[in-house]
């Protein structure tokens, strides 16, 4: 691709979303021209120290665009009757006012913006769409959890017929945007958030402590399935196993978590911890055994795990559908029932994870997508 291209956010830096900081570096590393644009500015006391290395490539929008630019608008919705009506009929639906819409258009001219990769696909994507097709250029999508699954599928569609591309997280997510794109599946690509394997590292052989050490890591919030984590260090304690465990993370779900630790006695063992950046997160684990199990544990084909039977039942691994789906979800006690530490089960998981890391790349299969805009 020539031109410039603009990641579009909802919120620039934002801690929880390592995701997000990872693909721009990345995106930036492979020598594409990147800038990010933002419809928020951060209100988050602590946030990761790489953002600093590119918030001189970030542009924050206006609350209003300029004159220039709504006559432009306005002038594009009455030459073309069709986008008119679903540019006014998609900001009402999505409840967004028309001022980001020109906001956005006159930052992407102002910076010369050839492309635009939105991640969400909720309000970003959305944005992204009518402004592109307003302008004249593209755009592309990376949908990730809950704005897959609460945007209707005729949104999905058109989404998909108008990107570039679309990409995703899970393999699950990606056979759900295959199902419904049709003729576009080409379009889809699966792409692994990945860890960077520089800075989290296994501790060296002799340095590791007996006990096995489980760090989670993510927004106390339902979905992520903390919860599932805590019953099933329950169940680990109750077979007799060693461990410790630290959820690190924030939000409205703290107070029954920690209510959940004490109904099962687990104070000594897990521990909730306040959010960390990624440096402080590498401090929490130096030393240590890791068995991380990390902010999406349980929520990945969790519907569709099939688990095995280990040790008489007590104890289960998963060898689900797919080698990313690591638990089981008990049907019967609607809980999850155990991680087994047995090391034949950890070698397989490991050689799946790079086997899988080597497939699908984040940074390979989006920089490649872009560039071939």
């Amino acid at each position: 691709m020539t031109g410039k291209v603009a990641v579009f956010v909802k919120t620039f830096p934002k801690l929880s979303e390592t995701f997000i900081l990872g693909e721009i570096a990345a995106l930036v590393e492979s020598g594409l021209d990147i800038r990010v644009i933002s419809l928020n500015r951060p209100t988050e006391a602590i946030t990761q120290p790489d953002a600093s290395r590119f918030m001189n490539r970030v542009t924050y929008l206006h609350s209003w665009p300029g004159l220039r630019t709504i006559g432009r608008v306005c002038r594009s919705l009455l030459a073309n009757f069709a986008i008119a009506h679903e540019v006014i009929h998609e900001l009402r639906r999505a409840d967004v006012r028309i001022a980001k819409l020109g906001a956005l258009i006159d930052a992407c001219d102002r910076l010369g913006i050839r492309h635009l990769h939105a991640h969400y696909l909720s309000e970003p994507a959305l944005l992204a769409d009518l402004a592109s097709r307003i302008r004249g250029t593209t755009f592309s999508v990376s949908a990730h959890a809950k704005d897959i699954y609460l945007t209707d599928a005729g949104t999905i569609g058109r989404r998909l017929g108008n990107a570039a591309f679309v990409s995703t997280c899970t393999a699950h997510n990606h056979r759900y945007f295959s199902e419904l794109a049709g003729s576009n599946r080409e379009k889809v690509l699966l792409s692994y958030h990945g860890i960077d394997i520089d800075r989290f590292r296994p501790a060296p052989a002799g340095a590791q402590n007996p006990v096995p050490f489980i760090v989670a890591v993510g927004r106390y919030k339902e979905k992520k399935g903390f919860d599932l984590l805590i019953r099933a260090c329950a169940s680990l304690l109750q077979d007799g196993f060693a461990f410790r465990c630290e959820i690190i993370g924030y939000g409205d779900q703290q107070d029954a978590l920690q209510q959940l630790i004490a109904e099962n006695a687990l104070e000594d063992h897990v521990k909730l911890r306040a959010p960390v950046d990624h440096r402080q997160l590498v401090g929490v684990a130096v030393g240590e055994r890791r068995q991380a199990l990390l902010d999406r544990l349980a929520l990945a084909d969790q519907r569709r795990a099939r688990g095995h039977a280990v040790d008489g039942g007590r104890r289960r691994h998963v060898l689900a559908d797919h080698p990313t789906d690591l638990v089981e979800h008990d049907r019967a006690q609607q809980h999850l029932v155990g991680v087994d530490y047995v090391e034949e089960v950890a070698t397989r998981c490991q050689h799946a994870g790079d086997h899988l890391v080597e497939r699908h790349r984040r940074r390979d299969r989006v920089a490649r997508a872009l560039r071939r805009r």
